[in-house]
């Protein structure tokens, strides 16, 4: 006689339930690093949006390009605007303009080109000026700072108003909602570097 054997294959209860509660807690710890990773993300391209937006002023003042409004000016240096000096709305803009008053900062009688914005709770908390490239602490705040570009060269011109001597660094820190920092460093040879 032949006898015949079933065996049923499969997952008992008990590995069912540990491999759920695997899954579950994998899918839980990710979602808790999501967010985080999401705004670290945000703020690195934020931060490359503002140097962009100074390298985008030091093209336009190194070429050969024309005030918008103004027949003829081809030699008004570009700039870019930074206040964090007032309130917090303005610690989130950015002013691109042409310095058709040629005074190396931004006033009135300027163009505005654009305004950036930055977004999603990132704010520039400090922004530190000096003549050395020594790092800033994160408590200075020199409240605003104007960096031009005045063709031929491709050298920063880093000024507080039109009555200070221009500055040989600049370093602009930006800031998200949970507390991380990126700098945005500027030197007056033309470098334009992000850091954290």
């Amino acid at each position: 006689m032949i006898k015949k054997t079933f065996t049923t294959k499969g997952f008992t209860l008990v590995e069912l339930m540990v491999s759920i509660g695997i899954f579950v807690l994998m899918t839980s710890l990710l979602l808790a690093k999501y967010g985080s990773f999401n705004q670290g993300i945000f703020l690195t391209n934020q931060a490359y949006d503002v140097a962009l937006a100074i390298r985008t002023a030091q093209s336009y003042g190194i070429n050969v390009k024309g005030v918008p409004g103004r027949v003829n000016d081809f030699n008004s240096p570009y700039g870019i605007y930074f206040d964090t000096s007032s309130d917090n709305e303005a610690n989130k803009k950015i002013i691109f303009f042409a310095d058709v008053v040629k005074d190396g900062v931004y006033t009135a009688g300027d163009t505005v080109i654009s305004t950036y914005t930055l977004k999603k709770n990132t704010i520039i908390k400090s922004i530190c000026i000096k003549n050395d490239s020594i790092s800033c602490n994160d408590n200075h705040n020199d409240g605003l700072v104007n960096i031009t570009f005045v063709r031929p060269s491709p050298k920063a011109i880093i000024k507080k108003s039109n009555i200070n001597p221009s500055y040989k660094y600049a370093e602009i820190s930006i800031k998200s909602s949970n507390g991380e920092i990126k700098k945005v460093t500027v030197t007056d040879i033309g470098q334009i570097t992000i850091k954290d």
